[in-house]
């Protein structure tokens, strides 16, 4: 079971975070939720580069999702976000990533006949990327937020039906805001389901609590997981300081299950 932690692009060169995380055998989930660090050219890429080759961490990348709308049906405003999300991308391969995790972004609000303009808006551009992506042989992991079901996300998958689009099932988001049981998401995603986003909750907001802080039956969940999708990565999405208490339960719940 690979376990990766989430780590912020501009605290990744934080040799406390490495050392910790290397002793702990976890690789980093990098996330870019800063474009002021990644859009132009600087030293701190380079400097990262260097951290990274020296503690030889294992790292998938979170791409941009702060303000990201490729669905909006204001084309500079798309446009503008599939440039942050490319810089981003460009930063992780040039970092030798491999992976990377996208919101949908879609409002939970919006009504539903707006919704075919959406998806009209977010594939134009969202065509884009994946292209991009298949050339540098860079996977983008689609990720649940505020969907309701898995109908949209699924529906994406089967458009393109590249190798290199997969899914990313985050557990909290699902306990906060699907309106669909856990077992249709990872049943309907089925071979697509690559990777894992796991925190805890009370079911009110997604408030990334240390697993066995919040109300999320993990002991249920992890062992499903592991039944119904094989060679599944996991991200804790907790603070670092809670790493290592999550690890320990996650482990516990899975040795206890003999699996």
């Amino acid at each position: 079971m690979k376990i990766f932690a989430k780590v912020n692009y501009n605290k990744a060169v934080d040799e406390i975070i490495l050392k910790k995380l290397t002793h702990l055998q976890l690789g980093i989930e990098l996330c870019y939720t800063n474009s002021e660090y990644f859009l132009t050219e600087n030293s701190f890429q380079a400097d990262l580069k260097k951290k990274l080759s020296k503690y030889k961490i294992p790292t998938v990348s979170h791409l941009p999702f702060y303000g990201i709308q490729f669905g909006c049906i204001d084309s500079n405003i798309a446009e503008f976000s599939y440039k942050i999300v490319k810089s981003a991308m460009d930063s992780a391969i040039d970092l030798g990533i491999s992976q990377g995790v996208l919101h949908l972004s879609l409002l939970p609000m919006m009504p539903f006949h707006a919704r075919k303009k959406w998806l009209t808006s977010f594939l134009t551009f969202f065509d884009r990327l994946l292209k991009y992506a298949e050339n540098a042989k860079f996977t983008v992991l689609l990720e649940n937020t505020w969907e309701e079901d898995f109908t949209l996300i699924k529906q994406i998958l089967e458009i393109y039906n590249s190798r290199y689009l997969r899914a990313c099932l985050d557990i909290a988001h699902v306990f906060c805001f699907s309106k669909t049981a856990l077992d249709d998401w990872v049943s309907e995603l089925g071979n697509y389901l690559t990777h894992i986003h796991l925190s805890d909750n009370n079911g009110d907001e997604d408030s990334h609590l240390q697993i066995g802080k919040g109300s999320i039956p993990y002991d249920k969940i992890l062992p499903l997981l592991k039944k119904n999708a094989n060679d599944l990565t996991y991200t804790l999405e907790t603070e670092i300081f809670d790493i290592e208490i999550s690890v320990k339960k996650i482990t516990q719940i899975l040795n206890m299950e003999g699996i």
